[in-house]
């Protein structure tokens, strides 16, 4: 993974909360929103690292485009490789730290099936928690505190709405993402939307259920203080969004004009990372004629490609500070070869965002000896040539 794709994971992150926030989070469509917040983590992941719809290799059809130049990395950079392993070291302690802490609450709260079994409800097995404050879901299993038990039919038609809809995996699932991405904070807020939405699902599901919007709206607002539900599990009595969840229980699930918003904005988002990450922006076209068209035998660099690669890996050496960066990047350079075998015209035909791969790359061609210029028609004549030149860490 590149510092470029590293950086457009963690901007895809962002953007999608914010279009979450802003066209969908209000709406009524709730399974829909489910779905988003599913997959958002992982096509802003997966984003980056999709090949550029920008895939031709040949710059201009009079150019002669000359094979790949591969700069790496040196071993010298030892400095760089102690602060990636201390930075790499840190990410994974905090990492694997998040994931005990998952594992933790799963255990602790798997444990409360020590609870009293009061039941089975519609295939799922009812518990009389230990926290008489406390009524939450499980996977398939639903707890209820000893306080809520006049409420029962109201909070286990509720809870039966997380276990038949699996909510306990998506939290799961979510967490590991945030375990993976805990640097970015918006996982955390990602996570917290998540949970809030598969409240409104339940709520959804309990309103649909013959029950009226008063008599489930008034149970909620007698049961839904001074209560602590374990955070990988779906509670019925969650004071934090009890205003939102009211609320939301008048909005139809269906979808709005507003969600068309989203076609073309990540046909945008793909469209802008794929070409900036591949390097592979379009380049734009021009028509000129060189006497180096349809040459019989093209321009070569004395000694063949072997010679000219070792002339530019004992002559450039990789930037410190973007190998810091974590930086890669490819250059297309545009250079003509004359009759005289001297190199004119050096430029950057299609560079890299990181400037200093491109001045580098330019310097260092100025800087080549004399080439065995092209041939047409038995006469030495002049030619475009086309080098790329890839900066690659390993």
């Amino acid at each position: 993974m590149s510092f470029l794709q590293f950086i457009f994971i963690q901007l895809n992150l962002i953007s999608f909360f914010f279009i979450y926030i802003l066209i969908n989070r209000r709406s009524g469509h709730l399974n829909f929103n489910r779905i988003y917040l599913i997959l958002g983590p992982v096509v802003a992941i997966v984003l980056p690292f999709i090949p550029s719809f920008y895939t031709s290799t040949t710059v201009h059809n009079y150019v002669s485009e000359l094979p790949v130049i591969e700069i790496l990395a040196n071993n010298s950079v030892s400095e760089f490789t102690s602060q990636f392993s201390w930075s790499l070291t840190t990410y994974l302690i905090i990492a694997i730290g998040f994931i005990i802490s998952l594992w933790n609450q799963l255990k602790k709260t798997s444990k409360l099936r020590d609870a009293k079994l009061l039941s089975n409800y519609q295939g799922v097995d009812v518990y009389l928690s230990e926290n008489a404050e406390t009524s939450f879901s499980f996977f398939s299993s639903i707890y209820i505190g000893e306080a809520h038990l006049e409420h029962a039919e109201i909070i286990l038609l509720h809870e039966y709405a997380h276990c038949k809809q699996q909510h306990t995996l998506d939290l799961i699932y979510l967490n590991i993402i945030k375990s993976i991405l805990w640097f970015n904070p918006i996982i955390h807020f990602w996570l917290k939307a998540a949970k809030e939405n598969h409240e409104y699902l339940a709520d959804q599901f309990v309103i649909s259920d013959s029950v009226s919007f008063e008599k489930y709206a008034k149970t909620l607002l007698e049961v839904s203080f001074n209560c602590a539900i374990p955070s990988i599990s779906n509670g019925f009595n969650s004071p934090s969004v009890l205003l939102k969840r009211i609320q939301k229980m008048k909005h139809k699930n269906k979808i709005h004009m507003k969600h068309l918003i989203l076609i073309p904005v990540l046909a945008g988002m793909l469209i802008t990372t794929t070409s900036i990450t591949n390097n592979s922006a379009p380049v734009e076209t021009k028509t000129i004629t060189t006497p180096g068209d349809n040459v019989d035998q093209e321009a070569e660099y004395i000694g063949g490609t072997e010679a000219m690669a070792k002339f530019f890996h004992e002559n450039l050496k990789y930037p410190k500070s973007l190998i810091e960066k974590n930086a890669e990047g490819k250059v297309y350079v545009e250079f003509t070869v004359e009759k005289n075998g001297k190199i004119l015209d050096v430029h950057v035909l299609r560079g890299s965002e990181f400037e200093e791969f491109n001045t580098l790359a330019v310097d260092l061609i100025k800087k080549m000896p004399k080439w065995k210029p092209a041939v047409k028609n038995g006469k030495k004549v002049s030619s475009k040539m086309c080098l790329p030149v890839l900066y690659k860490l390993s």
